[in-house]
């Protein structure tokens, strides 16, 4: 097998952009008919979380970014760094949101059907962002904010990274999987003026 070749005009190239700036804008009906045009119909999706999430499908994926922005909705994503390696698109991004306790509290009583990508976006704060944080060179002292500041009622305002795989099919061209590292640098109450 060859690797894919990405060029200029091989739109696929700029999926992780154009998803990117669909995302930031809230606007779903470019989002679906871009990952509908690139992203194979079962498109696995692979997400860090407190239980290792996997999402099955585009239309799925698709799904979970629509919860995350009504979860989050001033969440901002910014790619900092795009490379090809093979046939895989690697991006780093940062990101900033608000985690705002009543919005979370209230998507997460409404699941009455149960459905999986709404608890998982909107469960305890703990389980949603604690395994995103590296707690390994702070004092005890600061692991102490860290848990009361989650515990806690306050609207948070959080500042991260993102490290993206977009791992393309040979064959297909298409988007057949994505693989997602959440990080979480810095957290701190959001003092609204």
């Amino acid at each position: 097998m060859f690797p894919v070749v990405f060029t200029k005009k091989n739109s696929i190239l700029y999926l992780p952009e154009n998803l990117t700036k669909c995302f930031n804008y809230s606007d779903w009906n470019s989002f679906h008919e871009i990952i509908s045009k690139h992203a194979d119909v079962n498109l696995v999706t692979n997400i860090n979380t407190w239980h290792g999430m996997q999402i099955l499908g585009r239309d799925m994926y698709m799904k979970y970014q629509m919860i995350f922005i009504e979860a989050n909705p001033d969440a901002i994503r910014i790619i900092e760094d795009i490379k090809t390696v093979g046939n895989v698109i690697e991006v780093k991004a940062s990101f900033l949101l608000t985690d705002v306790y009543s919005i979370h509290k209230n998507l997460y009583n409404s699941n009455y059907y149960n459905d999986i990508l709404i608890a998982n976006t909107t469960c305890a704060r703990t389980l949603r962002l604690l395994p995103q944080m590296n707690l390994m060179n702070k004092s005890s002292n600061e692991v102490k904010e860290v848990f009361d500041l989650l515990e806690s009622k306050e609207d948070l305002f959080l500042k991260g990274i993102d490290f993206t795989q977009y791992i393309i099919d040979q064959k297909t061209r298409k988007l057949m999987e994505l693989r997602i590292d959440y990080r979480i640098l810095s957290i701190k109450v959001n003092k609204r003026s």
